[in-house]
């Protein structure tokens, strides 16, 4: 996945000989890669000034149009920065006067929980604007510097809770007491919309 890429780009040939309206993606601290939760829009739009506002559009994963974000202004030498969410596969993209910028695409994680319910069952929460029944997650037990697969189980519960969707199952294993556990929703079970699901990494206690 890219998960930052400079946008250069005119759409409009009446614009064709003026500099290009840019954006960058990264996450709230400066990273470029992987971007994933929260994301910070920054960008330049030249010809516009403190009076000027920007349109940032965005178009998830599974849709055909870009919708409208939200409208920021621009500082005086036509730069704005904002920070946005990204809970899905998305693209963004900045418009100005009839100019856009090229499309900007951040990759996006389902939320993977997991939690110790008795000494070999293990409960496995995916959180996501998509549901995951019958994806098949990875237990992994932290082992000589490396993490590795000691059962796979199938999620079997699928239900909406606010915004979100929610898809739940069980893993029935038992590694040893003090083990550093965690769950993996792999990328060949979470589809074009999101990347590899990991979660909490938990001590095994009973």
């Amino acid at each position: 996945m890219c998960c930052s890429v400079a946008a250069a780009a005119s759409l409009s040939t009446a614009h064709a000989a003026e500099a290009p309206i840019t954006l960058t993606a990264t996450t709230p601290d400066g990273a470029r890669a992987p971007l994933v939760g929260l994301v910070r829009l920054q960008g330049e739009v030249p010809g516009a000034g403190p009076d000027d506002s920007v349109r940032i559009t965005e178009k998830q994963c599974g849709l055909t149009l870009f919708a409208l974000l939200l409208e920021t202004h621009v500082e005086r030498n036509g730069r704005f920065v904002q920070t946005v969410g990204a809970s899905i596969k998305t693209e963004f993209r900045v418009e100005w006067r009839g100019r856009f910028s090229a499309p900007v695409t951040v990759q996006a994680r389902p939320s993977v929980r997991l939690a110790q319910v008795t000494r070999s069952r293990f409960r496995v929460e995916v959180v996501a604007l998509r549901y995951f029944r019958r994806a098949q997650v990875q237990l992994q037990r932290a082992q000589g510097g490396r993490w590795v697969t000691i059962k796979r189980a199938r999620l079997t519960r699928s239900f909406p809770a606010g915004t979100s969707l929610w898809t739940t199952g069980f893993v029935i294993a038992a590694p040893p007491r003090g083990a550093n556990v965690r769950v993996v929703l792999p990328r060949s079970q979470t589809g074009e919309c999101y990347i590899d699901g990991i979660s909490n990494t938990l001590v095994v206690r009973r």
